[in-house]
């Protein structure tokens, strides 16, 4: 299933929206994110190894958008899985939100 997942964070890294594809891909409820911040869908490990999403997670960072990148998400069980990550900023006023467009990774094998 190659559903296109939505999060929408404030600069603040807390999630303010959480469409159903992010709850299928995570197997959080919106519920259970939405004001949360956004390092619950990473587990520690991905975020110290990977500078992407580092900067997804750390408030005070430069975040990289427009670039398309595969990291590792960890779900609600703890399973790691490879997804395609990019993200869009939109600025209107003080305030500074991003858009995280994800992709599952699914290979098949016959």
């Amino acid at each position: 299933m190659h559903l296109t997942v939505f999060l929408h964070f404030l600069k603040r890294v807390k999630l303010h929206f959480f469409n159903r594809a992010a709850q299928l891909l995570w197997g959080y409820s919106a519920s259970d994110v939405i004001g949360k911040d956004v390092k619950i869908l990473f587990s520690d490990a991905i975020i110290a190894s990977n500078d992407f999403v580092n900067s997804i997670v750390n408030t005070y960072s430069e975040k990289i958008v427009g670039v398309r990148q595969e990291i590792l998400i960890s779900d609600i069980n703890k399973n790691e899985k490879s997804v395609l990550i990019l993200l869009s900023e939109a600025s209107y006023g003080d305030d500074q939100t991003f858009t995280a467009f994800v992709q599952n990774i699914e290979v098949e094998l016959f």
